[in-house]
């Protein structure tokens, strides 16, 4: 009887220590592209910076430098790196091309690569995981508030709803919680009575220790925006 304990322990800790083991390696190897992503991009010996925020193969991303938005679709094959993006314009939300890239794992946190777009533009990007701001623990709580200012009037209650304005629009939508033990929180949106009306699919995080800590993006295939509430 004493041995038959002695064996249930053994095997109760040796699962204890399988899953742990599997978490880390689902850390440390990357076979989805969810993260936080930080880095530039080159075109012609001209760099830019770009940040995107990616769950389950979908990313949405910005750079300030160039003046758009963007979103698509990225998959990770092995150390194969590739996938496809349409390009906004920050100042109108409105698409105005699209792209493909290919690129390759360098580590559990870079991807580097090569990509080409509609508008005759060929470049390279480097992009670094910001883990420190990743795998941060997300709740609705964190963003369960009233959002007020110049351009916005919503709110989103302890059940994930938004309701509100945005610019011209009236604006309803859900926020939901994919996984709490990381910084990403998915977003669906209907904006009604405006020239940006339609459904939309996004991602958000929140930024602790500042005024406006709740970054938004959403978009379709016409519109993208981007947001810091």
């Amino acid at each position: 009887m004493i041995r038959f304990k002695l064996f249930i322990l053994i095997l109760i800790s040796i699962i204890f220590t399988s899953c742990k083991l599997d978490s880390a390696k689902y850390r440390d190897n990357l076979t989805v592209f969810n993260g936080l992503w930080r880095g530039v991009q080159e075109i012609n010996g001209v760099k830019s910076d770009i940040e995107l925020l990616s769950y389950n193969n979908k990313f949405y991303g910005y750079s300030v430098t160039s003046n758009i938005l963007f979103m698509g679709n990225g998959y990770i094959n092995k150390k194969h790196f590739n996938g496809s993006y349409k390009v906004y314009t920050i100042d109108t939300f409105t698409r105005f091309g699209d792209g493909t890239f290919n690129g390759y794992v360098n580590s559990s946190s870079r991807v580097t690569g090569d990509f080409k777009n509609s508008l005759g533009q060929e470049g390279s990007f480097n992009l670094k995981l910001d883990k420190d701001n990743f795998y941060k623990s997300s709740s609705i709580d964190k963003i369960a508030t009233s959002y007020n200012g110049s351009y916005y009037n919503f709110t989103i209650d302890k059940s994930g709803i938004i309701a509100g304005t945005l610019g011209d629009c009236n604006m309803y939508g859900r926020v939901v919680i994919p996984d709490n033990s990381i910084n990403i929180y998915q977003i669906t949106l209907r904006l009604e009575d405006c020239s940006y009306e339609g459904y939309y699919n996004g991602l958000g995080r929140v930024v602790e220790n500042q005024e406006n800590n709740f970054y938004m993006f959403f978009g379709n295939d016409k519109n993208m925006g981007f947001f810091k509430f």
